[in-house]
Order: C-alpha cells, then structure tokens, then sequence
C-alpha cells in the first residue's frame, strides 16, 4: 500500500461570510452617525432636560447676544423677516423652523421672532437647547 504523502488538499478558508458581516457593521456605523456642525453664530443656548436631538430639512432662525438675527447663518433684519423666511421654507420645502436664541437675549426679542416665523407660515417651530453639563456630586 502506497500513500502520496506529497499530494495534500489544501484547506480554502470561505471568507464571504466575514465580508458580508464587515459591510453591515460599515453601512450601520455610517446611517447611525451624525454629522452636526453649525460654524457661524457663537451662540449660548439654555440648557432643558428633556432636550433631545432632531436631525430634519429645516431652516435655522438665530439671535445672538448682542440681538443679531441670522437667518440659516446670514444676517439678517427684523423688517420683511417673515417674508424671507417664507422665501427660505419654500427652499428648503419644509415648514420647520429651528429657532437658536442666545441665552442672554431679551424675551421680548424671542418672542419678535417666534412671530415672525408663525407669520412666515411656519408649521413646526423648534427652540433649541443644549442637554444639561453633568455636575459632580461631592460626597
């Protein structure tokens, strides 16, 4: 009896299972992942608790400290802001309004531009928060 001990199988390793595995944990990293940066507007925003983050086609109202009113990161003036913001929704094709107000500007001044967007025929105006810092407990 004579055995070839030259002649071996070799043993093939199936890795298209691993690539499939590889390309969803790529696609799920890629569609949970946001990409949030607003340059522009350095802006204080008051803190709430139950402030949770929405990632929607809107446009961007903003006010600074010192009272400048920026609409998507333009200056702005509040004379004819409902009409440019009318002109912006329809850009955009959306009627949500994002509304960035600086925590130290006025009420009065908040309030200018919450109506504006109501008249400028916004559906959903949303204020925006920052989630509260994490304090330390002394023991």
């Amino acid at each position: 009896m004579r055995l070839d001990p030259g002649r071996r199988r070799k043993t093939l390793i199936n890795v298209t299972s691993l690539i499939d595995v590889v390309f969803l944990l790529l696609i799920f990293f890629v569609v949970t992942s946001t990409f949030l940066e607003q340059p522009g507007i350095d802006l204080t925003l008051p803190e709430a608790g139950s402030a949770e983050l929405t990632v929607r086609e809107q446009v961007t109202l903003g006010v600074d400290a010192d009272g400048e009113i920026f609409l998507n990161g333009d200056p702005v003036v509040l004379e004819g802001l409902a009409d440019r913001i009318e002109q912006a929704l329809e850009r955009a094709e959306t009627e949500r309004v994002l509304l960035e107000a600086d925590s130290r500007v006025s009420h009065g001044r908040v309030v200018a531009l919450m109506d504006a967007a109501r008249r400028a025929g916004a559906g959903a105006l949303l204020v925006a928060t920052r989630p509260p810092e994490e304090t330390l407990r002394e023991p």
